[in-house]
């Protein structure tokens, strides 16, 4: 996979070469020049504003809290913290700020080939 900073660019070709272990089916493929949409009340500029507001705790040193309270991105507890953050796990410091970056990029490119759902297909695993 190559790695992309612009969630409005074309997304590379993808295939998991895997099946469905409940009817067998192979999942469908992603080709290549397809783009991320919004779904679910969620939009690509969601994602683009998470990751600006994730960047910006790195260069800044810091998150911020629920409560407003600042936590330092130190050696020592730093990545963890982003970790969380990034992840949307219930360690999260600031949930509804950050947002959930990697599970609804996980989203949006598992339904890129049917984003309003109008297929009612598992398009594919996943995994992106």
């Amino acid at each position: 996979m190559i790695p992309f900073h612009n969630f409005h660019e074309p997304l590379e070709g993808y295939s998991a070469h895997l099946s469905s272990f409940i009817n067998g089916l192979p999942y469908a493929s992603r080709p290549t020049g397809m783009r991320l949409h919004d779904i679910h009340g969620i939009g690509v500029q969601d994602l683009a504003r998470w990751r600006e507001r994730i960047l910006d705790a790195i260069n800044l040193g810091y998150v911020t809290d629920t409560d407003g309270r600042e936590t330092i991105l130190d050696e020592t507890h730093g990545i963890d913290i982003l970790g969380d953050i990034i992840e949307s796990s219930h360690d999260s410091k600031n949930p509804e700020f950050y947002g959930s970056l990697h599970n609804w990029g996980h989203v949006l490119m598992a339904n890129v080939l049917d984003p309003d759902g109008r297929y009612q297909v598992k398009l594919f695993l996943n995994c992106s």
